[in-house]
């Protein structure tokens, strides 16, 4: 045993260096966007490390009073919760009919979700946004979760359904032979089985719909119900760019990201692995 400890105690020191270099180069762009937020609302110094005089909060302060930063906050918020909310239930019942239940088409119906993952977003935009023009939703908070939840609820599906096909289908029989019906089975039983797979389903959608920018930059150009992303470009322009005050937006807008992050991450890693090695 001492052996063999020796022989990996080397293995074990390069993968530690290797994810420690890893997780470094992931966390330097965010923590460099820290830094520059806090050297003032214009160009940061090429220093990475300022002197404690040189952090400021105006950046900050500009953000919030040169635009309607809490405005655009709570519209993505309320977008992004509403489309997970959405993707959530349909997904449910998608997945749980293609890994459960017969019925005519299922192959065609499960290829074509597949296949609609290889299709990039910008294929869809026009569509969605001639479809939206015609029900008289452009520039509506209705319209934008319906154009995210299109987005989204293709994967979504595809993902909980290879989870559910982990689950062990004798636990719903035994549960359909005491009397209980498929409703029952799918709230009583799925759902608390398969709670870290729709974790991950919901913040999947969560955050696609946080970050994404070419919906809302076509359905809600408003700046009344326009969302952070779209609210991001207001600090570019062709001459210059508002560096500080983007930083500031910037570091404001992940902190969802990090919170959900932080709360679910048990969930978020079991629902994405367990469900893969189902064949």
């Amino acid at each position: 045993m001492a052996v063999v400890r020796s022989h990996q105690r080397p293995f074990k020191v390069f993968v530690y260096i290797a994810l420690t270099l890893i997780c470094a180069a992931m966390l330097l762009p965010i923590a460099w966007m820290l830094v520059a937020s806090l050297q003032g609302a214009g160009v940061p110094s090429s220093g990475f490390f300022p002197s404690p005089a040189e952090l400021t909060l105006d950046a900050y302060r500009e953000v919030f009073r040169t635009m309607p930063f809490g405005r655009w906050y709570l519209n993505s918020l309320v977008s992004a919760t509403a489309s997970m909310v959405i993707v959530l239930a349909m997904s449910i019942g998608s997945s749980y009919a293609l890994a459960r239940l017969p019925f005519r088409g299922k192959r065609f119906y499960a290829v074509s979700i597949v296949s609609l993952q290889l299709l990039p977003g910008v294929i869809l935009a026009i569509p969605l946004y001639v479809l939206l023009a015609n029900l008289g939703l452009l520039n509506t908070r209705h319209g934008l979760v319906i154009t995210l939840v299109a987005h989204s609820l293709p994967f979504a599906v595809w993902l909980l359904w290879s989870y559910l096909r982990g689950v062990p289908p004798e636990i719903e029989e035994a549960a359909l032979i005491d009397g209980a019906n498929r409703w029952q089975v799918v709230v009583r039983i799925i759902v608390p089985l398969s709670l870290p797979g729709i974790v991950t389903v919901g913040l999947f959608s969560f955050v696609r719909s946080w970050e994404e920018y070419l919906y809302p930059l076509l359905i809600t150009p408003s700046d009344d119900i326009t969302t952070l992303t779209v609210g991001a470009s207001r600090l570019t322009g062709s001459q210059s760019i508002l560096w500080g005050q983007l930083m500031a937006y910037s570091t404001m807008m992940i902190i969802p990201m990090f919170v959900i992050f932080m709360f679910a991450q048990r969930y978020l890693l079991s629902g994405m692995t367990i469900g893969a090695v189902k064949g």
